[in-house]
């Protein structure tokens, strides 16, 4: 359609570096680019809203909203470089066309629902009173693949970008900004969308995982499990961000919990399905050290290349890396807690009556998670005997050959496995918790 050759367009001018070049000193130039595409985005949210659009021109509809998100994505990442002393009028209208693309983002998260392997079917199951949405699968392949599996990942993307950060409190705007995020979040029930989509992309990505984490997967199931953990990894890194600006924000704690969001994190299926995978089991070292080489911790199988004479090669567990960010998150969570507690103990009661039972949260993923949180401590010790036992055999795996490592197979996943452990391990010991 000429709207959609004009988007694309639009994004490819602004993702050429030169295309700022006059904006480089002057912030009212490029925050006045930022509002026009606000306000055209907005009309064309409007214009394509649901109910407008037929099942023919859904691609349409859906890459017109991608590229315009898209752009302001671009947009926004340009105006954060430049220098953060803004105005009080420049700060002021930039946090409101925030807010804006914010309402902007959730809204086409709302018109999408995943409709697992494409079934037509799946629109008939909904109530005959609620609109129609646009459906997605993990089947896409490539950036350029289906239209509203792209706008999912543009729409998560660019939440991330918006959302306030705990280092941005350094005003009075940067705080009312986090304030009235929040307040948005809250009323277009954002949140609710996010674990939606978490939940069908966690839900997929727990049935292919075996395969992908075993080296057995068929290339159309390592195509689904990489879109759908791509998924997940951004809201988790979202929600991450999120509770981070809780120590700053009361009220981003507060609509977290109430939510569910901590709770659902628990119960998550990926990482029920996963995180077994990576504890070594009971018994013997000698019993479980064959496993504990083919498959590092952090690490799927490794891929046997078609090249002569070539080495399989090892690839990053990509849930392994979620792990670790739900770990960090809790971590983050007591802090949290701890910091906003600390400022209303004597201000408002109510508030501090409300953050208590959050704590209680965190100690419900330890004790839930406890194998998969400390087995990454006896993995260190069981890597050791692993490849003593193997080189008095006189043999070595190529797995193990594959993976940079210490000479006590200390591979970086697990390094990092063990500071994001112990840095929740640290925040449990802080103050008031280990009460």
């Amino acid at each position: 359609t000429p709207i959609g050759d004009l988007c694309s367009l639009l994004l490819y001018s602004l993702s050429v570096s030169s295309a700022f070049d006059d904006t480089e000193n002057n912030e009212d130039l490029l925050l006045g680019m930022f509002g026009s595409l606000y306000e055209s985005a907005n009309r064309l949210f409007a214009m394509t809203q649901l109910g407008s659009a037929t099942s023919s021109n859904q691609v349409a509809v859906c890459s017109i909203r991608q590229r315009l998100l898209s752009c302001a994505l671009v947009i926004i990442s340009k105006f954060e470089k430049l220098s953060d002393k803004r105005t009080r009028e420049r700060s002021i209208k930039y946090n409101e066309i925030r807010i804006g693309l914010t309402n902007l983002a959730v809204n086409a998260l709302q018109s999408l629902q995943c409709v697992q392997g494409g079934s037509p079917e799946a629109e008939a199951i909904n109530d005959a009173f609620k609109p129609s949405k646009f459906s997605y699968d993990f089947a896409c392949k490539g950036e350029n693949g289906d239209s509203t599996f792209q706008l999912l990942r543009t729409s998560i993307s660019l939440l991330s970008q918006l959302s306030p950060t705990s280092h941005d409190y350094s005003n009075y705007q940067s705080h009312s900004y986090g304030v009235d995020f929040t307040s948005c979040f809250k009323q277009r029930n954002a949140l609710q969308q996010l674990q939606y989509h978490l939940s069908a992309a966690s839900s997929v990505s727990s049935l292919t995982y075996q395969a992908v984490h075993g080296g057995t997967a068929s290339q159309s199931v390592a195509l689904i499990h990489s879109n759908t953990v791509d998924i997940v990894k951004l809201i988790m890194t979202l929600l991450q961000t999120l509770v981070d600006s809780g120590s700053s924000t009361v009220s981003t704690l507060l609509l977290l919990a109430e939510s569910g969001c901590f709770r659902s994190l628990i119960d998550n299926q990926l990482l029920k399905a996963t995180s077994v995978a990576w504890a070594p089991k009971s018994g013997m070292v000698d019993d479980s050290a064959s496993l504990i080489v083919k498959r590092h911790r952090g690490y799927n199988a490794p891929v046997q290349t078609h090249l002569s004479g070539s080495r399989p090669t090892s690839q990053k567990d990509l849930v392994h890396e979620i792990w670790l960010v739900v770990v960090n998150t809790y971590a983050s969570l007591l802090r949290s807690i701890r910091q906003q507690s600390s400022t209303h103990e004597k201000v408002d009661e109510q508030i501090v009556s409300q953050l208590a039972p959050m704590s209680k949260i965190v100690f419900d993923f330890v004790c839930t998670y406890e194998r998969g949180l400390f087995s990454c401590f006896a993995a260190l010790f069981n890597e050791v005997h692993a490849q003593g036992n193997l080189s008095n055999k006189g043999g070595k795996t190529s797995f193990s050959s594959s993976i940079q490592s210490s000479s006590f197979a200390f591979t970086s996943n697990l390094l990092q496995e063990c500071e994001a452990v112990s840095f929740l391990f640290a925040e449990l010991c802080t103050g008031n918790t280990r009460a």
